[in-house]
C-alpha cells in the first residue's frame, strides 16, 4: 500500500513536469 501511494506521487510529480516543460517550450 505505502509502495502503490509513492508510485502514485512519483506518477503525478512526472505528470507536473512534462506539463511545465511543455509551457517553457511553448513560450
Amino acid at each position: 500500500m505505502h509502495f502503490y501511494l509513492i508510485q502514485q506521487m512519483t506518477r503525478l510529480a512526472d505528470c507536473i513536469t512534462l506539463e511545465y516543460s511543455v509551457e517553457q517550450l511553448i513560450n
